[in-house]
């Protein structure tokens, strides 16, 4: 797998002029976070994809346990991810963050935080 990466602030970067790419494992990490941070009905031409961040988190009781079905069936969407080995949320300051670590097909483990 290639794709175009993306830098701590998900965009696109230029190294010595060119548009960096990533391979295998680092694009398997690259693709899925993307899908996550993928809102529901943010893209044009398929509405189903992505999470309905607004409505899980953002009301007064938050459903992390819809938001992990979420994070997990988006990541298993991807046929280079082989399993899902850890996910972890933490709240912090009114703040949840999550980490998912992802096993490849490229015998390579993935690391994701958001």
């Amino acid at each position: 797998m290639r794709t175009i990466s993306i830098d701590a602030n998900n965009d696109i970067y230029l190294k010595e002029g060119n548009i960096c790419i990533s391979e295998d494992a680092e694009a398997t990490g690259m693709v899925v976070a993307n899908k996550i941070r993928t809102l529901k009905g943010e893209i044009p031409l398929n509405t189903e994809d992505g999470i309905p961040y607004l409505d899980i988190l953002q009301s007064s009781n938050p459903d992390l346990s819809l938001f992990q079905f979420y994070l997990m069936s988006t990541a298993k969407k991807e046929p280079t991810v082989t399993s899902i080995k850890n996910l972890e949320f933490k709240s912090q300051n009114d703040v949840l963050s999550y980490i998912i670590e992802l096993e490849t097909k490229y015998d390579e483990e993935v690391t994701i935080n958001g």
